[in-house]
């Protein structure tokens, strides 16, 4: 037929003309089209396997030839990476093309493809096309699971799971509904993939724009669309409705990944230019990311809302608004029936949806909030929110203290300044809060005590308007002056609700006015008004999740909010403390501030007394204002005595703590002069970096002195001496083990076997696994970077260092620049000579071949009664190391108390023993779930043992230094399996 077309266009010689073409070609399409309706209705598509063999051959073809190709313009390094790509290039550019003629066919027919009534049936050529793009779909899936398994499995990412679960969907509606033409409409959905596959085999690995904007309206919008296209249709069964919602769901789940990873990359660039100005292009950047995000899923939460109405609004006035007079009594209760059901539907569909398109609106404003109002110069705090009596009578600043601080509102800076330190370095990324002390300071200078009252205590802008012009604005720095220039509005609204901290406040002022607050604050009652409706908000505001909305405006990063997680109570329990008694103490000047809206005479901070305003003139010149990190301030002078970090450490990971320690500790004077101090959040030190100062927990001299209250522990350290916190910033390989699903299954296989013995024999066990060991265990065995790198003492120096239980070293691989730079000597111990051999392997390709010993033992019996290497092991002499760790292993040893009495033993006074391991969660060891992960772990040998933990912290010879348990899944089930971190200092023999 094809043919013939060509002939008789070929015929029309010398009478041509545009029009006769077009009729011809018209007219022999529509005999074409017609014969290929007739041969696909007489002759169905019988030869499947065919079409998934071509296309499997084809990909496979694809991928030899630009294997070839590759070498001629990528590096060998670079290589690899891009292979990954190949297939998926290929499959996500027909997947591509053919989904967009579909998606036109549906647009232009206002979705009448779902339901074709055309003369010549081309809904059978549209079927054989979808059956067609489906059996592709389903030959990529298979055949880059193939190749990645033999070629690049390290680049795979979720590949093997993303394949899997399509293989499985594409396979359901091909199989069972005989004509996928929902996939091929679905296979636009692709295109972000072929932008991506795009950006990878060209070598940027970015998380672009312009990819999550594609997810965005393919992935979504457009799966949406579809849907609802299809529910109007009433083409989808409810199986096919679950899949397209269980689909939908993914997706938004894959987007809010990659918007994550495209803000954090956009964010390090911006904290990169810290020091710099806040209206760099980095810091920039990162606002228009998070407000473009954020106006775009509004936008698409808008859609759905529509969309959702429309379909219901049309479904409802079908049910209620058409005849059903012709029914009988049978057919009208099963169209009632259906019509329920079909609500219930929409409204789960609606509900699931706008929860996580909402979620990633709540991700955005509770990660970037904070970052984002400081790009955009605005104030956070107009109090500082930390009370500075509890530090200043604790360590007793005076004249011979200089001291290092975070500005905030200034508060703490000038309490602390009318002590007379020697000096105050106030430092703050947020140039606004430093435009904030700045001001006050400049007021000190040049105002009398009457006008710096009414502007700071009472807000009174006629004042402000006075002296500023004149008077204060002539006195400030560049970056203050255009601030307070474009922001003197924050004195006219009341500076006491000022920021996004007093917005928070004002928020809550009509309430608190309407239940009596206000009024019993501003007459010092010293108790709070009987109400129910009070302790109705109390109980509300006890609830995390509206902590999650409301302390981001506070300035309380989602970090701060994660410390308390595990156990919430002990946060209710305080609010309570704090809404009862805390805040309505006579001198509580932070809550008077925001429920009052000023300051009075008798409730105000220390600064604002006149009898300390001489003093504060006096020493107004000795502060330095810094814009940027601790770390870059602590450089201004080399004699600090005390370093206030106020909460600051909370919102740090451990990588950073150590950056500021590594900055800050050798410019200050060593203990008992020098000190750091810090509050936290949570109820114990939240980081074994911090921890490693040994730091000593204030307490209040009473319950209920500490007028915030929001913090649940304060601390302080004194600055140690000889040590080099530079030593935690070195960097390990970077590495990350990767098997293929078949090499995970021959590891649980030789698991299994190793279950169903009666006798467990550890050896022949990990000899059956080899070189997949480190892979499977890699997502197995969580945390063990974290215990490597910053549970042990590498700021010390450390110079020997025995590993029990090594297996393949590979906990080596996290800290190699460590034992380089340290020149630590490294034992590495284990039973297994087939892992002690692929240690020794991995060693030696690391370049510290020389520096590990390999010993073939068991840490019970490697040393005799006299305490001496047994039968001659290369051992280092008992109670001379400084460092033991057991990682993963003490859960496997059956005489455990004897194998940890012995790691203490060989360890010297002051020496670290370090350990990772399972446990049963501590606040719930008997829950169902815990035994649940106990029996399924004892089957391999791993026997949980809350014991463990019990022994390690109440050991006598041990002082528990770091001490943390998490959670982490299981791979390939569900269980959630509870470790524990340990770093403990042997403190006598």
């Amino acid at each position: 037929k094809m043919a013939d077309t060509g002939a008789a266009v070929a015929d029309v010689g010398e009478g041509f003309s545009l029009e006769k073409m077009l009729t011809l070609i018209e007219e022999n399409g529509v005999a074409l089209a017609k014969a290929a309706a007739e041969k696909l209705e007489a002759e169905p598509m019988d030869k499947d396997e065919n079409v998934l063999i071509a296309s499997a051959v084809i990909l496979i073809a694809f991928y030899m030839g630009a294997n070839l190709l590759l070498p001629l313009f990528v590096s060998q390094a670079e290589r690899k990476r891009r292979q990954a790509w190949v297939v998926t290039l290929l499959s996500s550019f027909i997947m591509t093309v053919v989904g967009t003629w579909y998606f036109v066919r549906l647009w232009v027919s206002n979705g009448d493809i779902l339901n074709p009534t055309d003369d010549i049936k081309l809904d059978h050529v549209d079927t054989a096309i979808a059956r067609g793009i489906s059996l592709f779909f389903l030959a990529y899936c298979v055949v880059d699971m193939v190749l990645a398994a033999l070629f690049y499995n390290e680049e795979a990412g979720v590949a093997y799971e993303h394949h899997t679960l399509y293989i499985v969907i594409v396979g359901v509606l091909y199989k069972y509904t005989k004509s996928p033409l929902l996939f091929a409409i679905g296979a636009l959905e692709e295109f972000p993939t072929l932008l991506l596959s795009i950006y990878e085999l060209m070598g940027d690995r970015r998380p672009r724009l312009s990819t999550g904007m594609m997810i965005l309206m393919s992935r979504i919008s457009y799966h949406l669309y579809v849907t609802y296209k299809c529910i109007a249709a009433d083409v989808m069964n409810p199986g096919l409705f679950l899949v397209s919602v269980y689909l939908l769901l993914h997706h938004i789940s894959w987007f809010r990944s990659w918007f994550v990873k495209r803000v954090t990359v956009v964010r390090a660039q911006a904290d990169g230019n810290a020091a710099e100005s806040l209206s760099s292009k980095p810091r920039r950047a990162l606002t228009l990311e998070v407000t473009t995000h954020v106006y775009l899923i509004s936008a698409m939460l808008l859609a759905h809302v529509c969309m959702h109405t429309w379909l219901v609004t049309k479904q409802v006035s079908q049910m209620w608004f058409e005849d059903k007079s012709k029914l009988d009594w049978s057919q009208y209760n099963q169209e009632v029936l259906y019509f329920a059901l079909y609500m219930v539907g929409h409204f789960l569909c609606f509900f699931l949806v706008t929860l996580r398109m909402f979620g990633i609106i709540q991700d955005v404003y509770t990660e970037h909030f904070i970052m984002h109002s400081i790009s955009k110069k605005t104030i956070i705090y107009n109090i500082s929110w930390e009370d500075p009596r509890e530090e200043r009578e604790a360590l007793g600043i005076d004249g011979e203290d200089v001291i290092l601080t975070i500005s905030s509102a200034g508060c703490n800076v000038l309490d602390y300044l009318i002590e007379g330190p020697k000096h105050i370095v106030a430092c703050d990324f947020n140039v606004a809060q430093l435009a904030v002390l700045e001001l006050k300071l400049k007021c000190i200078e040049n105002l009398p005590y009457k006008q710096f009252w009414a502007i700071w205590a009472e807000s009174d802008y006629q004042v402000f308007k006075e002296v500023y012009a004149e008077i204060l604005r002539p006195k400030l720095s560049a970056d203050a002056r255009d601030f307070w220039d474009d922001n003197g509005d924050l004195i006219r609204d009341n500076f006491m609700f000022a920021g996004t901290s007093g917005l928070a406040a004002k928020l809550l002022v009509p309430a608190l006015r309407f239940l009596g607050v206000t009024d019993y604050m501003v007459k010092q009652m010293g108790y709070p008004p009987a109400s129910l409706g009070l302790a109705t908000v109390g109980n509300f505001l006890k609830q995390q999740w509206v902590w999650t909305w409301l302390a981001p405006l506070g300035g309380v990063p989602k970090s701060q909010l994660d410390l308390v997680a595990r156990e919430p109570h002990v946060w209710s329990d305080r609010l309570e403390e704090v809404l009862a008694r805390r805040m309505w103490t006579k001198d509580n000047y932070f809550y008077y501030a925001y429920i009052a809206g000023k300051w009075s005479k008798e409730c105000c901070p220390r600064y604002m007394e006149e009898k300390h305003y001489k003093a504060l003139k006096a020493n107004s010149n000795r502060v330095t204002l810094f814009h940027g990190p601790i770390a870059s301030a602590a450089k201004l002078r080399d004699d600090y005595t005390f370093a206030s970090l106020l909460d600051s450490m909370d919102w740090m990971p451990d990588s950073m703590i150590a950056d500021q320690l590594q900055h800050l500790i050798p410019r200050m004077q060593p203990g008992p002069k020098g000190n750091i101090f810090w509050r936290s959040f949570g109820t114990k030190v939240h980081s074994p970096v911090l921890a490693s100062l040994e730091p000593e927990e204030l307490p209040e001299k009473w319950p209920g002195r500490e007028r915030v209250g929001w913090y649940l522990t304060q601390w302080v350290a004194p600055v140690p001496k000889k040590v080099d916190y530079s030593r935690l910033m070195c960097t390990g390989t970077n590495q990350v083990q990767k098997n293929t699903v078949f090499d995970d299954i021959n590891v649980m296989t030789a698991m299994t076997w190793h279950a169903l013995r009666t006798e467990k024999d550890v050896k022949a066990f990990y000899k059956s696994q080899g070189n997949n060991y480190d892979g499977f265990r890699e997502a197995l065995l969580p945390d063990r970077d974290l215990l490597l790198k910053y549970c042990l003492p590498w700021q010390r120096s450390p110079k020997v260092w025995l590993s029990v239980g090594c297996g393949t070293a590979r906990d080596i691989e996290y800290v190699v620049e460590h034992i380089k730079v340290t020149g630590c000597k490294v034992y590495l111990l284990d039973l297994s000579p087939d892992l002690l051999e692929m240690a020794r392997e991995r060693v030696e390709n690391l370049g510290i071949g020389d520096q590990c010993i390999l010993v073939e033992a068991d840490i019970c019996t490697a040393y005799d009664s006299k305490g001496k290497p047994a039968n001659g092991l290369d051992l280092p002499a008992m109670g001379s190391i400084d460092i033991v760790t057991c990682s993963y292993c003490l859960t496997m040893i059956p005489p455990w108390k004897e194998a940890l009495e012995q790691m203490v033993r060989v360890l010297k006074v002051g020496g670290t023993l370090a350990l990772i391991d399972f446990t049963k969660r501590s606040d719930m060891p008997n829950h169902w779930t815990q035994q649940l992960n106990r029996s399924w772990f004892a089957l391999d040998g791993v026997y949980f043992d809350d014991a463990h933990t019990t022994m390690l912290k109440e050991h006598p010879k041990l002082s528990t230094v770091w001490f943390a348990e998490n959670e982490a899944r299981v791979p390939y089930t569900p269980l959630q399996a509870t470790h524990y971190t340990f770093a403990g200092k042997k403190t006598k023999k």
